[in-house]
């Protein structure tokens, strides 16, 4: 047991069926930087096991495949890795993804290629308070796409729109991949007319309301748990700052009761926010059930109003 604690392992994607004539064969997996257990295949790296050599493998780590756009900086074929599978050595080849100060920003650092965008695609541009949305065009290059702004049908006087119906601009424009943010789900589209509203399991900002009016720099920050549904509006669940933490964020309780709500005003949503869940986060006595939110996209002395 001390010769098998003493190697060091490497992370392998199993590519074809076993078989105890032609063996199996593999793609080596490298960590994608900026993350701690996020990890893709390494370029014209593979490995042929013979049959007589399985006792090479180790054990099974439990990995989720991303689709594209979950979060970002994680594209399609990429994989999330359980953490406590993984061998000390690959765990600390790296930073922690949290300290006790606030994680770092690179996390989210988008790493679009051309294969993640699609002619027809709805994607939001990334700023600090991602608003804007535009459809996909067409594929310009290794590191641009075409795209068309979308406008709201509906439009208020200083009160940004994010919710609601919204129907292809005039206005198309060259943008570097590097400047999208995430991908948007829409409920409905039929060209040039897309419905986005807030999507179960997505974290928004939303403005505070007082004395009937959205006061546009006050805000929380809420889980949606259901899709919004006309005339019943969405449902949503309050989250709070983890306690020593400025991008960790975990539902508010009262009474050991979870504080949700239901929003009918579409209007009171600000910007979602990119967020993903932390794999073995109780690790650094932090409870599971916490979202990491992009620091960039949250919004100004947020943390000091919740």
């Amino acid at each position: 047991m001390d010769k098998v604690n003493q190697c060091r392992l490497e992370l392998v994607e199993i590519k074809s069926e076993f078989s105890k004539y032609t063996g199996v064969d593999c793609a080596y997996l490298e960590k994608v930087g900026g993350f701690r257990c996020i990890f893709q295949r390494k370029t014209f790296q593979v490995l042929h096991v013979r049959p007589g050599m399985f006792y090479m493998f180790s054990h099974k780590v439990p990995a989720y495949r991303f689709a594209g756009g979950e979060i970002t900086g994680a594209v399609e074929g990429m994989f999330e890795l359980d953490r406590t599978a993984l061998p000390d050595h690959i765990l600390s080849d790296n930073t922690e993804v949290a300290e006790k100060t606030e994680c770092s920003s690179k996390e989210f650092k988008p790493c679009w290629s051309a294969k993640d965008f699609r002619a027809g695609q709805i994607c939001s541009e990334k700023d600090q308070m991602p608003r804007q949305y535009a459809r996909i065009d067409r594929i310009v290059s290794d590191f641009q796409v075409c795209a068309t702004f979308l406008k709201p049908l509906v439009e208020r006087e200083n009160l940004p729109i994010v919710s609601g119906l919204f129907m292809v601009g005039s206005t198309s424009v060259n943008k570097d991949m590097s400047q999208l943010s995430f991908k948007v789900r829409c409920q409905r589209r039929h060209d040039p007319f897309y419905e986005i509203h807030p999507m179960k399991g997505e974290v928004w900002a939303m403005y505070k309301k007082q004395n009937n009016e959205w006061k546009q720099f006050d805000y929380e920050v809420v889980l949606i748990l259901s899709d919004t549904s006309e005339g019943d509006g969405t449902k949503i669940a309050r989250l709070e700052k983890v306690n020593g933490y400025s991008s960790f964020f975990q539902k508010q309780q009262c009474g050991g009761f979870d504080q949700t709500g239901m929003v009918t005003e579409t209007l009171s949503f600000s910007h979602r926010i990119p967020s993903f869940r932390v794999l073995g986060i109780e690790r650094h006595g932090i409870h599971e059930d916490v979202w990491h939110l992009e620091p960039s996209a949250l919004p100004r002395n947020q943390g000091d109003r919740v």
